[in-house]
């Protein structure tokens, strides 16, 4: 299948899976109906992203084979983006908001400070 008009690339958030398995599974599935290509199953950012000639089979008929399996599938939104922070990491938002406030605002600061500034805060107010 090649340049056909009716032919599109589709993603999908695909909710559900935990292992290789299971994107195995829906990618075999999938790959079975007419008209679909290029099937690609990512279990990390639960996505299914294929090529689709919808004059053979619609999107519809994918999300349901999909719910078949006993999987969520939604529409992918452009430039969709699965929030996944790895444990320990800085959230960027987190940190601006903590740079941005006052070094007395009202709290503790025992056991951290906030960087060369904090330092040179303390240096200046040894009042104690």
């Amino acid at each position: 299948m090649s340049g056909s008009k009716s032919e599109e690339f589709c993603d999908w958030t695909v909710s559900g899976m935990d292992c290789g398995s299971c994107a195995t599974k829906i990618k075999d599935a999938v790959s079975r109906l007419p008209g679909v290509s290029d099937v690609q199953v990512a279990i990390m950012s639960e996505r299914l992203r294929l090529t689709l000639d919808e004059a053979q089979t619609g999107r519809d008929k994918v999300e349901k084979t999909v719910r078949a399996l006993g999987y969520g599938i939604e529409p992918r939104k452009a430039g969709a983006k699965k929030d996944f922070m790895l444990p320990g990491a800085a959230n960027k938002a987190e940190d601006e908001d903590a740079a941005d406030h006052s070094r007395d605002d009202g709290h503790d600061h025992a056991g951290h400070d906030h960087g060369p500034a904090a330092t040179a805060s303390a240096k200046s107010d040894d009042s104690g």
